[in-house]
């Protein structure tokens, strides 16, 4: 699938930090998000023991390995730092992308129900159908929408 995502609810009360952290994985990229918190200046995440500032509250894990990840999140008020925030242990497995660049001459070939469901992460490429898929037992949203259309083409196989 190319777009999972894990939800984690921290029990720090909102006087002690940063709550709701948030994991989403897309493009292979994890995405952290957790709830403001009013008098915070800056947060700190704690990646696998890694301390990171950021100035809002988000943080994007760019090319992470493939394994289990630990997220902590403090915020800094004037009174200082926060505790950390309960971990967000959140595994990740690299997304396998569709083969072709997904531009007209080389479109993304798909050839399974996972390559057909990344059709909506990028709406503006083009793709042509590999083989026969299968939906059957398979939950999925159709391509794109009134306000966000597919933009590129999506070419049906053809078949002797």
């Amino acid at each position: 699938m190319f777009s999972s995502e894990a939800e984690f609810t921290t029990t720090a009360v909102t006087e002690d930090g940063p709550i709701n952290l948030k994991a989403t994985q897309k493009n292979n990229k994890i995405y952290l998000t957790w709830n403001a918190l009013s008098g915070f200046n800056e947060y700190q995440v704690k990646v696998n023991n890694q301390i990171l500032k950021v100035s809002s509250t988000e943080f994007v894990h760019e090319n992470p390995e493939e394994q289990e990840h630990v997220y902590e999140v403090r915020g800094l008020k004037t009174s200082g730092w926060t505790r950390w925030s309960d971990a967000l242990r959140y595994s990740y497995l690299a997304e396998e992308l569709p083969s072709g660049s997904g531009t007209i001459e080389d479109p993304y070939i798909i050839s399974k129900s996972d390559d057909l469901i990344y059709v909506n992460e990028e709406l503006g490429a083009h793709y042509a159908l590999g083989t026969d898929i299968n939906l059957n037992g398979i939950e999925w949203t159709a391509i794109g929408t009134k306000d966000a259309p597919l933009q590129g083409l999506l070419m049906g196989a053809i078949k002797r």
